[in-house]
């Protein structure tokens, strides 16, 4: 095999999406050095992982380009993120169809590893997901609720594999720790991290929530129980603050304008008040990795902060919008320690998410050797993807 063209998510952006394309990068590149790995990004971002040999610009512009490097290719992944969904958008799985149709045309293999699938709520959704698994080689998905959303769409065999985010291998602490120093974090104080997200706005429909977002269509929608939301976190982090001695470190993950996880930050710290805090916004995932490895615990809306803090060793609690933070947390073995984001607009949360957050703290889960066999797991399928024939008939993990 002598080239794979990686696409998926939004690994411009997404911090997630990026650890997912630097893993899967990161191991294929280490299995055979003679790989040439071809990934899709916005070129003004430039590469958004070293081992990539070449860049396709995203964009209905450039759809020759990726033909042509699938031409090229031996192999082309949907392994960087891709998600099978409809609840930002009912266009975004007949989207997803077509492109896999687009790219099978040229007769080259074409994987799917690691998809996270779910909600498909729509009947039209589910069509697509039918039409593009009948179009794979091999289908994985990275947690059970995307498994059972996936399974009722075809007949292949699929796999369980976990979150190639789990491979992804930090960077050195010292690196965290001079970062915390500049941004003027006191050392030798618990540190307890914060990434929130925008929710509570209008999904669903035809219409993007990027391109809703763009052309100002969203203006201030969701925003009354969005700062409901934001002011009963921040009452929990202040009380919890006090309890431990603690600063609050926030870690927003997908700074985008339609996500603007930023921006959510920007407000939870005002929230915050007279409470010690600290926002960094990074935008490599190795740091930000490292980062989460010197927090005491870390309450997250976005799965993959979750997932770099747990293989750290770090204490996890989730503010999940589907079920895939369940399922995080049973990949873990672990209590799940959630709450459901939407629950914060029928009724206060604060004194739970205390508890919560307690609980984490004195459970004393072993996360980092649970998340080690999870890295390994997930390793050893990104080898075993480069041989699509054999992952088909696979066992389940």
């Amino acid at each position: 095999m002598s080239g794979v063209l990686l696409l998926g998510g939004d690994s411009d952006f997404n911090l997630g999406d990026r650890a997912i394309l630097r893993a899967v990068c990161e191991t294929l590149s280490r299995t055979d050095r003679r790989l040439r790995l071809t990934v899709t990004a916005d070129p003004c971002r430039g590469r958004p992982v070293p081992e990539a040999h070449s860049v396709v610009p995203r964009g209905i512009a450039h759809l020759g380009a990726l033909i042509r490097a699938a031409r090229h290719s031996a192999l082309v992944g949907i392994a960087g993120g891709g998600l099978f969904q409809d609840d930002d958008s009912r266009i975004k799985m007949p989207y997803w169809a077509s492109r896999i149709g687009l790219l099978h045309v040229t007769r080259t293999p074409i994987v799917g590893h690691a998809i996270g699938a779910g909600p498909l709520r729509h009947v039209e959704s589910r069509l697509a997901a039918r039409i593009g698994c009948s179009m794979l080689r091999s289908i994985s998905v990275r947690d059970r609720f995307a498994l059972s959303e996936l399974e009722g769409c075809t007949d292949r065999p699929i796999r369980l594999t976990p979150d190639p985010a789990f491979m992804l291998e930090a960077a050195p602490i010292e690196s965290a720790h001079g970062l915390l120093r500049a941004a003027g974090v006191r050392s030798g104080r618990p540190l307890i991290g914060v990434s929130l997200r925008r929710w509570f706005h209008r999904r669903g429909g035809f219409i993007p929530h990027r391109v809703r977002a763009a052309v100002g269509l969203d203006r201030g929608h969701g925003h009354a129980p969005m700062q409901a939301f934001i002011e009963q976190v921040a009452t929990s982090m202040k009380r919890m603050a006090v309890e431990l001695d603690a600063s609050i470190l926030l870690l927003p993950s997908y700074n985008v304008g339609h996500e603007a996880d930023n921006r959510v930050a920007a407000r939870f710290q005002a929230a915050l008040g007279a409470t010690e805090s600290h926002l960094l916004v990074l935008d490599d995932p190795a740091l930000y990795k490292a980062v989460t490895g010197t927090l005491s615990l870390l309450v997250s809306a976005r799965m993959h902060p979750l997932i770099f803090a747990a293989s750290m060793g770090v204490p996890i609690v989730g503010l999940g919008y589907n079920s895939k933070f369940a399922g995080l947390f049973g990949q873990l073995g672990i209590e799940p320690r959630l709450i459901e984001l939407d629950a914060f607009a029928d009724a206060s949360q604060a004194e739970r998410l205390v508890g919560l957050m307690r609980a984490a703290i004195e459970a004393r889960d072993d996360l980092r050797e649970t998340s080690l066999k999870l890295a390994d797991q997930a390793r050893a399928d990104v080898v075993r993807f480069l041989h699509p024939d054999s992952v088909a008939t696979g066992a389940m993990w």
